[in-house]
Order: structure tokens, then sequence, then C-alpha cells
């Protein structure tokens, strides 16, 4: 009769001990996969970015009314995207916090570009002395 108790116990001693490596295991794979997450989400914005200001810049030499429209993917985490004169800042949204990340143009640029994440139709063309950014 002790003997059937004594395995019953041995047998939930195991089962707790198996749950608290499987949860541990769980709480280090959730915490790693959102540094990746932010980690892949930071290379999409700066591919984003330099392809933005790189377009920008050709389109501004070769003057106006040069137009180029292109399909792009916005990665989620973005918090908001500023277009200034001379840069391109992204908020992301990062592990610790929020993170910006500032992407300078050697040409004036100005317009928006909507932060929600997905397929958006990026159109910048020569205006003047300047290149405007637009992005649906």
């Amino acid at each position: 009769m002790k003997k059937r108790g004594q395995i019953s116990f041995e047998y939930l001693a195991l089962v707790a001990i198996v749950s608290v490596i499987v949860i541990f295991i769980l709480g280090i794979s959730q915490f790693y996969s959102r540094q990746v997450e932010t980690t892949i989400n930071a290379k999409q914005v700066d591919t984003l970015a330099k392809e933005i200001i790189d377009t920008a810049e050709s389109v501004y030499y070769f003057g106006q009314p040069t137009k180029n429209t292109f399909k792009v993917r916005v990665p989620p985490g973005i918090d908001s995207i500023t277009i200034n004169t001379t840069f391109i800042l992204f908020t992301i949204n990062a592990q610790g916090g929020k993170s910006n990340l500032v992407y300078p143009s050697t040409v004036p640029i100005a317009g928006n570009i909507s932060r929600f994440p997905g397929i958006h139709t990026i159109t910048i063309e020569a205006r003047g002395n300047m290149t405007w950014i637009n992005g649906t």
C-alpha cells in the first residue's frame, strides 16, 4: 500500500521539475524572440530608409519633372516617421524603449510617409529646389 503512494509522489515531483524547466525555457525563448524581432525590424527600416534616400537623391539630380514610384514594405513597430529638409527620422519601438534612427540626405527633402505596417506606394518627385516624398 505504501509503495503506491510513494510512486505517485515521485511522479508528481518529476512532473513539477519538468514543468519548471519547460516554463524557464519558454521564458528565455520569448525574451530572445523579441530581441530578434527588434533587430529584424531595425534592419528593414534601414533598408527602407536607404532606398528612399538613394531614390530621392537620384530624382533631385535628374531635375524636374522627374518622378519615381515604387512599392516598399513598412515593418511593424514604427512609432513615427519624420521627414526634415536634411534627414529622415524613424522612431521605432525597441525592446528597451523607443529608438531613433536618423538617415541624412545630401539633397533637400520634404513630404510624409505613413508609419503603419504593410505595403506602401512611395512617390518621389523633383520639385524646383527640393525633392518631394509621398508615401501612402
